[in-house]
């Protein structure tokens, strides 16, 4: 799917290479959105650290979301449901056992475990970006337990509006977009173990 078809219907969604600092870029880039979308800029939410940022004062209903990876940017503003958005570039981190075992659920890991080198990075990028774009839509970031989700089938749970999925810059980054309903899931999620 090309980049622009990943925003689904009351989604506005910006993707880019960036040649300043990312977090900045993408906060750049949902204050033009929101505005963009005819409401008033009033800021960011105060939130502690390494939560999913939100609008301070926002039009109620609205969500956004914000990711990047290296130069790579993501950013969107949902006018009703919760916004998750995850971007990664494909790297060797991906290949790693433990995190493996941390993000695939037993038929994903089964798959995984037959293909090349090369193939199994892309898929577990993807799954990755699946899973926490998912995750940061329902507000519970790597909380969740990513190994009882799988990522082929999550589009046709109930309350789930869109998953969306591309690949960028020549397959080298992949980028996922969720939006989900503000209502409870019918799907049972379970979160990690505090470690």
């Amino acid at each position: 799917m090309p980049p622009s078809d990943l925003a689904p219907a009351g989604v506005r969604l910006r993707v880019g290479s960036v040649a300043r600092d990312p977090g900045t870029e993408a906060r750049a880039w949902v204050r033009e959105l929101v505005t963009e979308l005819g409401a008033p800029w009033r800021g960011f939410a105060e939130v502690p650290r390494g939560t999913k940022p939100l609008l301070a004062d926002g039009p109620p209903g609205w969500d956004i979301g914000i990711a990047h990876s290296g130069p790579w940017v993501v950013a969107g503003v949902a006018q009703s449901g919760r916004l998750g958005v995850d971007i990664e570039a494909v790297a060797p981190v991906f290949d790693q056992p433990a995190l493996v075992r941390r993000l695939c659920s037993p038929a994903e890991r089964e798959t995984i475990d037959r293909m090349d080198a090369a193939t199994r990075r892309i898929r577990l990028t993807r799954l990755w970006t699946i899973k926490e774009s998912f995750a940061k839509a329902l507000g519970v970031g790597l909380a969740l337990d990513f190994t009882t989700i799988e990522a082929d089938t999550l589009g046709e749970q109930s309350g789930l509006r869109s998953v969306r999925t591309a690949s960028l810059d020549g397959g080298r980054v992949m980028i996922a977009v969720t939006w989900v309903d503000d209502a409870p899931l019918s799907m049972p999620i379970r979160m990690r173990a505090a470690a």
